[in-house]
């Protein structure tokens, strides 16, 4: 296998050849490396010792990464790109499950059959709205993959990292150092208990002493876990001579850990510090000047002074002066003492004395003459900068409306003796119906609308069509549905029409012989010459009410209303009132 290191993100990566074993595969999980399937390596997310350690025992020495921080950005965005896909057509497919679904609620007429739609209907529509979350979600990862590579390339963002390099490796400096005090101190020839103690005081290293190899007797401390040095010495469980040899093993690798961190940071700064050279931007690691502080002026007033007060904007404190020597001011808490801007071209000491804020006045220092105030300095405003434009929103990769499936209504209506009828049917009989233009239309049993929305609107704006629905639910939904259509509320059976209409339609209920009595008040509100098209059931009762005085009588094929949720053989019938 091979391991390469690369100083661009700063990580390790191992390249198995083969299958780890058990053992060996906890132990780089153990390490810190974390197992990226898509690419099939290991990934340490930081260099340390001991992952490059883990590394090299098993690929040898480390090797320089092959490809760049912007070529690996835009292999996982790509990656991240194929998710967004998947995810997406997912959720198209959980939206067509979702029309699917609406059109099979469209004819419940079974109240546990409806739960059942609606449940799945809600399923469906919240799988739907989170496929959809979840594309987005790959889809900005995949923009900030390569976004985040190409901001740590930028040279601001390069001089800050060494920068940052820097004060790590100064950190690691520190710590060996203050490691080799300890070990020179613990090293002394003439060590002993006290003067152990005393060094185990300030020297904080820890370490467990189990009794089989530090044997104590009581009354010395039978605790075995971990315990700082000053507590074993002072218990009475170790020697001066077991807690030199436990703090100079400690600290010597501590020692040698900060060389190896200082190595690896010596090598990430030849490497940062010359990319920030090929981009010419050297001069972001220089430090920034500080600013020039006015110079202290020591003169007397004496009446004191109005100082515009530093946290009360537009308000002044009044300072009077105080006299005293340079050996008196010195004397005096440092946090008590400071400076005060006079009139932006000078400052003048400051003291706290006693409870009162006042200005000093030295007596034994070369006395100043009051400087001039400074003219106003004018801050120029700043040009305003370019600022490249949003990159534009890739179009969603969704074929339907995510915020309107969201506030989709889920409820599922449910009315007795509702078997809407099918699509074919439905345009066969507004076929045999004829409807003219300035036609008025009757649909006594509205339902869910099958009917309405296969006569479409040839008879809009000089015709009307009127619809009446018994259950309530249904009638909103055919308001909401058909805003052209005038619907009532109520039982057919018990509405007295305002007019004679010229069309009539209807699928009536059948339970019980209730279409013949339908169908007979609804011939009662046909115009002369007005055309009934119906449906009904296809039985002898029927038959010998209607047949004789159809013009069309076509018996349906069986299984025509099957799913709508009925086996009942139906018959479809047209019939013109004479004059």
């Amino acid at each position: 296998m091979k391991a390469t290191y690369s100083p661009d993100d700063n990580k390790i990566r191992i390249y198995p050849d083969e299958r780890l074993d058990p053992t060996t595969y906890a132990e780089v999980r153990a390490a810190g490396f974390i197992w990226a399937p898509r690419q099939e390596i290991f990934v340490a997310p930081m260099w340390t010792p001991e992952r490059a350690d883990m590394a090299e025992s098993l690929a040898g020495p480390l090797q320089d990464e092959d490809t760049s921080l912007v070529e690996r950005a835009e292999d996982r965005a790509e990656r991240f790109e194929t998710y967004s896909d998947k995810r997406a057509a997912e959720a198209n497919r959980a939206a067509e499950s979702v029309q699917d679904l609406t059109a099979a609620a469209a004819g419940q007429n079974n109240h546990k059959a409806a739960q059942r739609v609606e449940k799945k209907l809600k399923q469906s529509i919240n799988r739907a709205v989170s496929l959809f979350e979840t594309s987005e979600y790959w889809t900005q990862r995949a923009a900030g993959a390569v976004r985040a590579a190409k901001y740590k390339e930028r040279p601001d963002v390069r001089a800050r990292r060494i920068k940052k390099i820097e004060a790590d490796k100064r950190k690691q400096a520190r710590t060996a150092a203050d490691s080799q005090k300890f070990l020179d101190l613990w090293l002394v020839n003439n060590l002993d208990m006290k003067r152990a103690v005393a060094i185990a005081n300030y020297d904080f290293i820890s370490a467990c002493f189990p009794l089989a190899e530090y044997p104590r007797d009581p009354p010395a401390s039978q605790y075995k876990g971990s315990m700082s040095l000053w507590s074993a010495l002072t218990g009475a469980v170790i020697t001066h001579e077991q807690a030199r040899d436990i703090a100079t093993s400690a600290h010597k690798r501590i020692i040698a850990r900060c060389a190896l961190w200082a190595a690896h940071y010596n090598n990430r700064l030849a490497y940062e510090k010359a990319m920030l050279g090929e981009q010419g931007a050297t001069d972001l690691l220089k430090p920034k000047e500080r600013p020039k502080q006015p110079p202290i002026c020591n003169y007397r007033l004496p009446d004191g002074i109005d100082i515009p007060a530093k946290y009360r904007r537009g308000e002044v404190d009044h300072f009077d002066q105080v006299e005293m020597t340079k050996e008196e001011y010195a004397k005096i808490y440092t946090d008590y003492k400071g400076t005060r801007m006079i009139d932006g071209s000078h400052r003048i000491r400051s003291a706290v004395v006693g409870r009162e804020h006042v200005v000093v006045f030295l007596t034994d220092s070369k006395v100043h003459p009051r400087p001039e105030p400074a003219a106003p300095v004018e801050v120029p405003c700043p040009e305003p900068t370019y600022r490249a434009p949003r990159e534009a929103q890739a179009p969603s990769k969704v074929s339907f409306d995510v915020e309107a499936l969201k506030n989709r209504e889920t409820a599922v209506p449910v009315a007795d003796q509702l078997y809407p009828t099918p699509r074919e049917i439905a345009e066969e009989m507004v076929d045999l119906l004829d409807i003219q233009q300035d036609s008025h239309i009757l649909e006594p049993s509205g339902g869910t609308g099958a009917l309405i929305g296969a006569l479409g609107a040839p008879w809009y704006p000089v015709g009307s069509l009127t619809t009446i629905e018994i259950n309530n639910r249904l009638a909103d939904q055919l308001r909401a549905n058909f805003p052209l259509t005038k619907v009532y509320n109520t039982d057919f059976l018990d509405w007295q029409a305002p007019r004679l209409y010229d069309r009539i339609i209807m699928n009536p209920p059948f339970n019980g012989g209730a279409d013949i009595k339908h169908i007979n008040h609804a011939i009662s509100m046909l115009a002369p010459r007005g055309v009934l098209v119906a449906l009904c059931a296809n039985g002898s009762r029927q038959r010998a009410a209607f047949k004789a005085k159809a013009e069309h009588w076509e018996n349906l094929p069986a299984g025509s209303f099957k799913a709508a949720g009925t086996s009942v053989n139906v018959a479809l019938m047209m019939l013109r009132k004479e004059p």
